[in-house]
């Protein structure tokens, strides 16, 4: 299974900003008299991360790039490090239709990813 890259010579997952978002999924039923009945549908919450890269250089682009191609996009499967714990996520996938890049200056870059975690 693929890594999700470090950028910066390996010391760097993501940038500040970085946002990380608990889903929990939960089913709700209603009875024929009007009660109201929801249960969790697992144990403990999917996680999903937003990371923010305004300084990228064109080698670092490239890098997120191409391994966004390499796993198959939002369809691929990799692990991925929590940017707040350390703590590696075996089972992820990027949570975005497709992946830019904006050009800002000469060898300068940035791009807004997705991560969701999967089950």
């Amino acid at each position: 299974m693929e890594t999700y890259p470090n950028i910066r010579g390996g010391a760097v997952i993501a940038q500040f900003p970085y946002s990380c978002e608990l889903s929990y999924r939960t089913t709700a039923a209603e009875g024929d008299v009007g009660q109201k009945y929801t249960w969790a549908n697992r144990a403990t919450p999917l996680r999903r991360w937003t990371l923010t890269y305004s300084v990228l250089t064109e080698v670092e682009a490239a890098t997120l790039l191409d391994f966004y191609s390499n796993v198959g996009g939002s369809s691929g499967v990799f692990s991925f490090a929590d940017p707040r714990t350390g703590e590696t996520v075996p089972k992820c996938r990027f949570d975005m239709p497709a992946f830019s890049i904006e050009y800002v200056a000469p060898g300068h870059y940035r791009t807004t990813i997705t991560i969701q975690e999967c089950k």
